[in-house]
């Protein structure tokens, strides 16, 4: 009996602990760089058409980097479907779900992987993973929030539905930076 009592109450303890440091690891995992400049890049998209940087200045751009074998970026995939249809009808806002090539991942093999699955989000190929390495991305998911000057404004690494609103997070930000285009700040 006094091994059972001891296990829950460790267990009990472990649970606090992890719920009581909830924040420091939502610190850890998103963070923003109020003034970096984001890269120029090129990246191809569903129709083999190239999505260039310079196309897309004066919008606030959202980049989900992920790969096909990462579950986690699958974790995340219908949160992430879910912010962009919030924004649907802001055309200030574009959406790319990038995939970094890495770990054997083709042009055809992602986009694929995305039509099998049935995702509708704007997808885009990072060939040899330029802008990926640029960007220093080693970690799926990672999403950018980029602002309409270029600069980058947000980054998050990783996904979990039991730390985080990761969501919320993401929407949070695109908000502000609207609310900026608007003059509302």
């Amino acid at each position: 009996m006094k091994k059972l009592i001891y296990i829950f109450t460790v267990g009990f303890l472990i649970i606090a602990a992890l719920w009581l440091l909830r924040h420091p690891i939502y610190g850890f995992f998103a963070t923003t760089h109020p003034n970096a400049e984001m890269p120029a890049f090129e990246l191809q998209s569903s129709d083999g058409s190239m999505i260039r940087s310079s196309e897309l200045r004066g919008k606030i751009l959202v980049l989900d980097f992920w790969t096909t074998w990462c579950a986690v970026c699958k974790k995340s995939f219908p949160e992430f479907q879910g912010i962009i249809a919030k924004f649907k009808n802001h055309p200030e806002v574009v959406f790319l779900a990038v995939n970094t090539g890495e770990g054997g991942d083709s042009f055809e093999t992602a986009l694929d992987f995305v039509k099998r699955h049935g995702y509708t989000f704007p997808f885009a190929y990072d060939p040899n993973s330029v802008l990926s390495k640029k960007m220093n991305v080693t970690n799926y998911p990672t999403v950018v929030v980029i602002d309409q000057t270029g600069k980058m404004r947000f980054r998050h690494i990783g996904y979990s539905s039991t730390f985080e609103n990761y969501a919320a997070l993401i929407i949070g930000k695109i908000e502000e930076l609207l609310g900026i285009l608007r003059g509302d700040s």
